[in-house]
């Protein structure tokens, strides 16, 4: 007597892996979609590198008086 009950499959075992075949294809289709929007973004890079704007002003031109000053 042949026992294959172990390998037949059931409608709730067809259901995982049908699920689990979706789970699979999301997350491919989410990692090619990552690399497709990231080879089409345009990289910003300056055409050259500018000094700080004010890079003088000190602490007492703000008029900021700090965690003791007034109010």
């Amino acid at each position: 007597m042949n026992k294959n009950h172990k390998y037949i499959i059931t409608k709730e075992r067809k259901g995982q892996i049908i699920f689990i075949a979706l789970i699979l294809l999301a997350v491919a289709i989410g990692l090619l979609w990552n690399t497709l929007e990231d080879s089409n973004a345009q990289k910003w890079e300056p055409e050259e590198a500018f000094p700080m704007v004010n890079a003088h002003i000190s602490w007492d031109q703000t008029f900021y008086s700090g965690a003791w000053g007034e109010p």
